[in-house]
């Protein structure tokens, strides 16, 4: 399996792979400066090494476990985790399974697909589809970009992207999504740096979809990051909006401001202190989360996801989503969206909010969207997008009506 690799290249996956099974969280930010070191990697080579040592992060816990009992030794560390990162079995699966149903629950799922027993045990109580989920988890998420209205069409992205040798299909959702054949790098190219589009998974792009607006509206984007959902509500709006971006991050508003230059949007992009007492037909909260939809992005989150940091968001999504309420005007939309697959960050928050603001009610999706859009990325009341469903990161969104 590693003849194709020199034996540099050899020594460098082992070194890469073992420092993943004992430091597993920052493994990949480690193994991104490295790389950039070592010039010599051919491009397979690269590729091989950076895909197995994020099998090694994914699955760590599971390789920790087949080494104590015997079904792999630490000297095939290279070619497990090449096998691990082409879904090819690095042990006897039958031998392994006998041993994984020695263990308790929570930790038999936690161990199975490398996650933490606190976030296997809050799965399990939830969902039924659990190692479905977690096995479309461990897979590489595809690259998705975002074509920009204000600078193209998804055909005409497509177009230019093809002639610089770029392979993109339609995604399944989202119209303006394009889903990159392969890993080349699309930031490199032309339309990146002319601000045709932004790189944005196809369920994130979907909760723009639930903040369309009228022409002339205040939008109203209170958690706007580095922008990535900013930037796919001008899209959308092609300029008939005024789009008001907050963050208390003042370094992330100026990434905002550089992107938004790029793609031609106009974006009043403040601090929440600086908001007054501005009043929006459309209040967008992407709260703070566990970000436990995005695991095929981040493998090295897995390992932080414990009980203390699963607990910590829902009280902070309750006060984010209670502040940003008062900026939406009477028969405005106030829209809560978080990329968390648990129910503490999701239903139970909106729960919450609507039992303290009688002012509000849930909207369901098939009044926005109808039935059968709504039907597809949820249960018709809510998106709920998750990587073994969908093929898109884990998502949830609802939105929150505010009486007239």
């Amino acid at each position: 399996m590693t003849r194709r690799f020199g034996a540099r290249a050899r020594a460098l996956l082992a070194e890469l792979a073992a420092d993943a099974l004992s430091e597993p969280r920052f493994a990949l930010r480690r193994l991104g400066l490295r790389l950039r070191r070592e010039r010599w990697l051919g491009a397979w080579e690269r590729r091989g090494v950076s895909d197995g040592v994020a099998a090694v992060v994914r699955l760590q816990r599971l390789i920790v476990f087949a080494l104590a009992h015997g079904m792999m030794r630490e000297d095939g560390l290279p070619d497990a985790a090449l096998a691990l990162s082409k879904g090819l079995p690095a042990w006897d699966r039958d031998a392994m399974e006998v041993a994984l149903f020695a263990l308790p629950e929570p930790a038999r799922t936690a161990t199975r697909h490398g996650i933490t027993d606190a976030l296997a045990g809050r799965l399990l109580a939830e969902r039924t589809d659990v190692d479905a989920l977690l096995i479309a988890s461990n897979q590489r998420a595809p690259l998705v970009v975002r074509a920009n209205r204000l600078r193209c069409t998804a055909s005409e992205l497509s177009a230019r992207l093809r002639a610089e040798g770029v392979a993109t299909v339609p995604a399944a959702l989202a119209e303006d999504a394009l889903v990159v054949v392969g890993h080349p790098n699309v930031e490199g190219t032309s339309p990146f740096r002319e601000g045709w589009f932004e790189p944005q998974d196809e369920a994130s792009q979907l909760v723009a979809a639930l903040c369309e607006a009228p022409v002339g509206a205040v939008v109203l984007d209170a958690c706007a990051g580095a922008g990535g959902k900013t930037l796919a509500l001008a899209s959308r709006a092609r300029g008939h909006i005024r789009l008001v971006a907050c963050d208390v991050d003042a370094g992330r508003l100026a990434e905002l401001g550089r992107r938004a230059a790029r793609a031609g949007a106009r974006i009043d992009a403040r601090s929440p202190d600086a908001l007054g007492d501005l009043a929006a037909e459309v209040v967008l909260v992407d709260a703070p989360c566990s970000g436990s939809g995005t695991l095929r992005r981040d493998p090295g989150l897995r390992h932080a996801l414990e009980g203390a940091a699963l607990d910590a968001h829902p009280p902070v999504q309750r006060a984010v989503l209670g502040r940003y309420a008062e900026h939406v005007r009477p028969g405005g939309r106030l829209v809560y969206a978080t990329c968390s697959l648990l129910c503490a960050e999701n239903q139970e928050v909106v729960a919450a909010f609507l039992e303290q603001n009688a002012a509000f009610r849930q909207v369901p999706l098939v009044e926005l969207l109808g039935r059968e859009r709504a039907l597809a990325i949820g249960d018709g009341a809510l998106l709920q997008m998750a990587p073994h469903t969908h093929g898109t990161d884990g998502f949830f969104a609802a939105v929150l009506g505010r009486l007239p």
